[in-house]
């Protein structure tokens, strides 16, 4: 099921929920992206935000004061954002930022924010989704750039008071996924700040999925060493819904 349908259902909903986030100098006459990242969108019972890494939205920040850059999320411009912030945690490294309805329908991609509020920490052992867009499937030509999305479902690793680990085990991926896997030695650099969602049961049996937490490191390789071989996230249970962050 997951090799099928069903994982186009589940990878549909971690493409609408997030979008990449990435600058670049305005003085450049090439689009040289400087860094880029992810935001994750949830709508709160009190309001739209945009949530990714703190160390995403700091290199951002540190840029803009070194030089004239502009700031992207996917094909909206986005010239404001240090006057959206709302809270920032570096010990935990994630930061959120309001969001409104006319920032959204200038993305340019279709954006369903994640609307099931409280979010909640997955059990060690059950499943789990997470998504990104490496900057190694990321293509910029003249004014242009595109990123490809990455997704995978496995089941939580690890799960303590404030992070939730996932495991990259080659050997149990799919042979007949409609996706093939990624080659060996793949780095994820560029995911920070996408959605972790968890996979829920109620006792009726009815499946349900929310936010479980938000990816702050990653797979990364120096030359052909594979430095990291699990991605983490930081639980976002730590974000009330005025997008304050419990530090």
């Amino acid at each position: 099921m997951l090799a099928g349908d069903l994982g186009d259902v589940y990878r549909n909903i971690l493409k609408t929920s997030c979008a990449p986030l990435y600058w670049y100098r305005r003085d450049r006459k090439d689009l040289a992206i400087l860094h880029n990242g992810k935001v994750t969108f949830v709508k709160t019972p009190q309001r739209l935000l945009g949530i990714t890494a703190a160390h995403v939205l700091n290199a951002y920040l540190a840029d803009a004061c070194n030089g004239d850059v502009q700031l992207q999320i996917m094909s909206g411009a986005v010239d404001d954002l240090p006057g959206r912030i709302i809270s920032v945690s570096d010990r935990l490294d994630i930061a959120t930022f309001a969001v409104d309805e006319g920032l959204l329908h200038r993305l340019g991609t279709e954006i369903v924010p994640l609307a099931s509020w409280p979010p909640c920490p997955p059990q060690e052992g059950r499943g789990i989704m997470l998504s990104g867009f490496p900057a190694i499937e990321r293509v910029a030509e003249s004014n242009k750039v595109e990123f490809g999305l990455f997704t995978a479902i496995g089941i939580a690793r690890t799960v303590t008071d404030l992070q939730i680990t996932w495991l990259i085990e080659p050997e149990a991926q799919f042979a007949d996924a409609k996706i093939a896997p990624p080659p060996s030695l793949y780095g994820l650099g560029g995911i920070s700040g996408g959605p972790l969602i968890g996979w829920f049961e109620s006792d009726s049996h009815l499946a349900t999925y929310t936010l479980s937490g938000i990816v702050i490191e990653h797979p990364d390789y120096d030359g052909n060493e594979f430095n990291v071989e699990r991605v983490v996230a930081v639980r976002a249970d730590h974000i009330h819904e005025s997008g304050r962050i419990s530090s």
